[in-house]
């Protein structure tokens, strides 16, 4: 995709604005790894932007996408970039973002990080202030008091009656399955960032620990250590540096797979293929 002429000048304005001087694009470099909107860095010299676009009908998903940003900013514990605008035009929608350079950094210091975010960040009820998304489902967050509720109707629920419509005949079982199993677990409810995995988390140039691509709401602070164990994991630093912030529960490992089945049918949804195996796997498992 090339950016018309049109949002260029528009983005323009934007950074412009953001800046407090003038920019204006010389290079537009595409970049790789989004498997649902396509992303750019926008270039004058050595200043650079990050924008991301789609060609939904609604600009609902970036919309969610920068409130997720801006509350984790203002929790202040983990860098997340700074969100400049949000907009529809030309016939796509765009998310235009700071430009994070990527760095190496100590994933022990990540571990502890997110451990204070947990730490500081606590409300009464499990949900958030609107839907939003998890990669391009819908996330539903309506608030809730009871956590086992919320995660078996809420998040098993919804991605189940997603994953029968498209054929996958599961058990709707496995919902009172699971508040069966967490019945007696009743966490604070924590700021998450609720999408968690290798490829939405990473170091500033200057070794900054930073995360990116939220999907926030807040419920218990293991779902977010869960999804760390997925596809393909984090370092042992970053869960030393974790626990010896924020200690986990020895009955964590038991919850572990709950809330990645979440996932696993979150990427069944997306994906389909042999994600469906590892679901009825997971599921196996839990009842």
């Amino acid at each position: 995709m090339i950016i018309s002429p049109k949002l260029q000048t528009i983005l323009n304005e934007h950074i412009s604005n953001y800046l407090g001087c003038a920019f204006d694009i010389e290079y537009i470099e595409t970049l790789v790894g989004g498997d649902i909107n396509q992303a750019f860095a926008l270039r004058q010299g050595d200043v650079s932007f990050f924008v991301k676009i789609n060609h939904d009908d609604e600009n609902t998903n970036f919309l969610a996408e920068a409130l997720n940003l801006q509350v984790l900013k203002e929790a202040d514990c983990l860098k997340v970039p700074a969100v400049i605008a949000t907009d529809h035009e030309s016939g796509c929608n765009y998310l235009l973002l700071e430009y994070v350079a990527p760095g190496i950094g100590k994933w022990s210091e990540f571990g502890c990080q997110l451990a204070q975010l947990h730490k500081t960040t606590n409300r009464a009820h499990f949900g958030w202030s609107q839907n939003n998304f998890i990669g391009h489902t819908l996330q539903v967050n309506h608030w809730q008091t009871n956590w086992s509720d919320f995660f078996a109707e809420q998040r098993i629920g919804v991605q189940l009656e997603m994953a029968n419509q498209q054929g996958a005949a599961l058990s709707e079982e496995i919902i009172d399955a699971i508040k069966q199993l967490l019945v007696d677990h009743q966490p604070e409810a924590v700021l998450l960032h609720g999408d968690l995995w290798s490829g939405n988390a990473g170091f500033t140039a200057k070794g900054e620990p930073f995360f990116y691509d939220p999907a926030c709401y807040y419920g218990d602070r293991e779902t977010d250590i869960a999804m760390t164990e997925l596809f393909g994991g984090f370092p042992q630093d970053f869960y030393t540096g974790y626990n010896q912030t924020f200690p986990l529960s020895e009955d964590y490992v038991l919850r572990r797979p709950i809330y990645n089945l979440y996932h696993l049918l979150n990427h069944y949804n997306l994906f389909g293929g042999h994600y469906l195996h590892q679901v009825k796997q997971c599921i196996k498992q839990l009842i």
